[in-house]
């Protein structure tokens, strides 16, 4: 089946290492930057015995750049979490489809192709079964 090739295949573990390894690198290069740029000004300061002021803003803005880089590293992996979810949704899908068909193949009736309308709209009937069913059993609780 040409659909389970396609969403099966594992993701390159050497690309995914490469990317965290860049990552790492440009975050210990901001805070390097970070560092020298509060350092040299908190430097300024004690020579020129004012710029406390400045400092205090720099340590805030490093502050206030570090939790934006934390929450956009949360979002990112909630994304990289729903679309996994998805991903075993459709396998899940997929697989009742592929058992209703053989069914209907044994009957007589042929398999719907991937070129087929029929084809998207069994598989959407499928997955507003599964989303009514798993909202049932929630609302229930």
């Amino acid at each position: 089946m040409e659909f389970d090739s396609l969403i099966s295949r594992p993701e390159p573990t050497r690309l995914r290492a490469f990317g965290r390894f860049i990552n790492l690198v440009c975050f210990v290069l901001l805070l390097i930057v970070m560092g020298t740029v509060v350092y040299g000004l908190f430097l300024r300061a004690q020579w020129e015995r004012s710029y406390f002021i400045a400092v205090a803003i720099a340590v805030f803005g490093v502050i206030a750049l570090l939790l934006g880089l934390a929450q956009q590293e949360i979002a990112a992996r909630d994304k990289a979490t729903w679309r996994a979810m998805a991903e075993w949704q459709l396998k899940a899908t997929y697989a009742k489809l592929a058992a209703q068909w053989a069914e209907g193949e044994k009957a007589g009736i042929p398999t719907p192709t991937v070129d087929s309308s029929a084809y998207y709209e069994q598989l959407m009937e499928v997955l507003i079964q599964d989303m009514q069913r798993t909202s049932e059993g929630a609302a229930a609780r």
